[in-house]
């Protein structure tokens, strides 16, 4: 089990998460105040101060804001894989914290949607290259026997994210507020990089460089263990199956160009990767980024109901720290996946006829289907099936194509939404739900693919 330090250690490694998390919905409760749409701004910046209460900004230049995060995150995910090999997962989660950093603090001085554009791109690839690398770390650090529940703890810190932001969104989406939301998570990223220092490297990374002796150092900070199990070590054994101490270093620099034309590891590049993109393809990101537009038009309250969905999120990936062992991972992934088909459809319904009843309990059944499974199981599933060589290569390729639908989703959503429901003006038409009807379409067409 972990010691005091290394349960400390398990909740340094998860901040890069949260930070995802956080910038997956920072500006879906301040978009009113931030775009200067707020009723009090009449389109335009007020106040005297330094800064300018708001930038102007209409749905499409929001949305390429918005989804500048994931170009970003992209980006990082590229460079996950360098990183980790040469670096250690430590060291790449400190270039993660750093990313976000810089790219928080730019945001909340922006001036322009120039500024905003770069600073959210920044933060984008630090979260891209923490969402590769957290995964990982925690399943180098973690007990065999609970490995798959702590690695559901990834999920749980980016949901954990998510409400927080949406918490501090309704109290903050004020004009001489707003800019807080971000430099709060400058803040957070200054603080993980000072700590880093006292954190220790992953045992496996370690081992795989020959540092046996540091190795040990660290398993013994991170875990109690019986004077049995420090004879033999066995935390640190890797099976009948992986390299000898000998071949580990060659293998551990395997690059992606290596793994594509590798005929080895193709089947579950294609586990992996199909895992990834039926994430993004449920449209999980585009219902956390535009709540609040989503349901203006059926829901009184759009706001208190955004809050709600992230409190389900975060409730409802607890159960999956037990499921995922209990259930198995295909088997929770096919639940989940059902459960996110049939409240799609149910969504659009509520929507297009104006159900409110049925469109905000669809919502919440969407977002709770996807937490108890289809969230935190392909994360768990690359670190499951990649030898130690491996999982960096294929945490860049899986999670670079996630952050490319990412984008997609991001940046058309609202476009898609406007132009099926016969937008007039700047009126959204009585079609709004339509835009779930193709999510569910092509959900259900990758979910019988995978």
């Amino acid at each position: 089990s972990f010691t005091q330090y290394g349960s400390l250690a398990v909740v340094w490694s998860v901040l890069p998460s949260f930070q995802y998390g956080w910038h997956i919905s920072a500006l879906n409760m301040i978009h009113d105040v931030m775009t200067c749409h707020d009723e009090s701004q009449n389109g335009k910046p007020n106040g005297t101060g330094p800064l300018p209460s708001c930038i102007p900004m209409n749905n499409t230049v929001f949305s390429v804001v918005t989804a500048s995060f994931t170009v970003g995150g992209l980006v990082g995910s590229l460079m996950a894989g360098h990183l980790l090999s040469q670096y250690g997962r430590k060291g790449a989660l400190k270039f993660s914290s750093g990313l976000v950093a810089s790219g928080a603090a730019l945001m909340t001085g922006a001036t322009s949607v120039t500024l905003l554009l770069i600073g959210r791109t920044l933060c984008g690839a630090g979260a891209g290259l923490g969402i590769c690398v957290v995964p990982i770390f925690l399943s180098e650090i973690a007990p065999l026997r609970i490995r798959g529940g702590i690695g559901v703890l990834n999920q749980l810190a980016i949901c954990f994210g998510i409400l927080i932001t949406q918490a501090l969104g309704m109290y903050l989406a004020a004009p001489s507020r707003w800019r807080l939301v971000l430099s709060g998570s400058s803040l957070l990223s200054i603080v993980h990089l000072a700590v880093a220092s006292w954190m220790v490297e992953s045992p496996v990374w370690l081992k795989s460089r020959s540092r046996e002796p540091e190795a040990k150092i660290a398993i013994q900070k991170l875990w109690r263990m019986s004077h049995a199990a420090e004879i033999s070590d066995p935390l640190l054994e890797q099976g009948d199956d992986e390299p000898d101490a000998d071949d580990r270093e060659s293998l551990s620099s395997l690059t992606v160009r290596d793994l594509i034309s590798s005929k080895e590891y193709r089947q579950i590049l294609l586990v992996a990767v199909f895992a990834m993109i039926m994430q993004q393809i449920s449209g999980i990101n585009a219902v956390l980024y535009y709540s609040n537009q989503i349901l203006a038009r059926v829901v009184p309250n759009p706001a208190y109901v955004s809050l709600g969905i992230t409190v389900v999120n975060v409730v409802m990936t607890f159960p999956a720290i037990h499921l995922i062992e209990k259930l198995g991972r295909r088997r929770l992934m096919i639940i989940s996946s059902l459960g996110v088909v049939v409240s799609l459809l149910l969504v659009g319904f509520g929507i297009d006829f104006e159900v409110i009843s049925v469109a905000s309990l669809a919502i919440i059944i969407f977002v709770a289907s996807f937490a108890v499974g289809l969230g935190p199981t392909p994360y768990v599933i690359i670190t499951d099936i990649s030898p130690p060589h491996v999982v960096g290569a294929m945490s860049t390729i899986a999670l670079s194509l996630n952050w490319i639908v990412n984008f997609f989703v991001g940046i058309i959503f609202l476009p898609l939404r406007d132009a099926l429901a016969g937008e007039v003006g700047d009126e959204v038409g009585h079609k709004g739900g339509r835009v779930f009807y193709v999510f569910a379409v092509a959900f259900f067409i990758a979910f019988m693919s995978f």
